[in-house]
Order: C-alpha cells, then structure tokens, then sequence
C-alpha cells in the first residue's frame, strides 16, 4: 500500500487522532477520530503491511475470527482510499 500522506496517530485521553500531514510540506491536511481498530490498522500500514499480513495480526491481536478481521480490515483500508489517504491499487 502506498500512502499518500504520514499519518502520525495522537492519544488525547481515551480519544485516537489520526493527523494527516503532507509529506513535502508537513502542514496538516486533515484529522480524524478513531477506535482502537482504525488505530491498530494504520499502525500497521505505516510498519508497512499489507492487507493480508494486516488481517492476520489483528485476527491475532483481537481474537477474532480471520473473516471478520478481513472484512474489518478491507472496509477501512477502502475508507482510507476513497478519502484519498492511500493510493488506490
């Protein structure tokens, strides 16, 4: 997966912020509020996962089955490419 943008992940008390920053510039395009699932996710896309890898260790990680982590996994990867975040494949 190629990001489009750093996604940099800030704990503000029980709240995740994903900031978007540009990476040329730094400056910040956007941010969004997350769960613990979305942040686990982009964790994962910045260690450089993909899909597959990413669907195995959150069904590790959660405990939950490999179909829902597949569904979990590829609903918020396909969030993130409609909002422009990561490249579309």
């Amino acid at each position: 997966m190629k990001l489009n943008y750093q996604i940099i992940l800030q704990e503000l008390g029980e709240t995740i912020v994903a900031i978007i920053k540009d990476h040329e510039t730094q400056q910040v395009v956007h941010a969004y509020k997350m769960n613990e699932t979305g942040a686990f996710i982009i964790n994962q896309i910045n260690a450089g996962l993909d899909e597959t890898a990413i669907v195995k260790r959150m069904s590790e990680e959660f405990a939950v089955s490999s179909d829902i982590a597949e569904q979990e996994v590829h609903e918020f990867i396909d969030m993130l490419k409609n909002k422009g975040i990561i490249a579309g494949e």
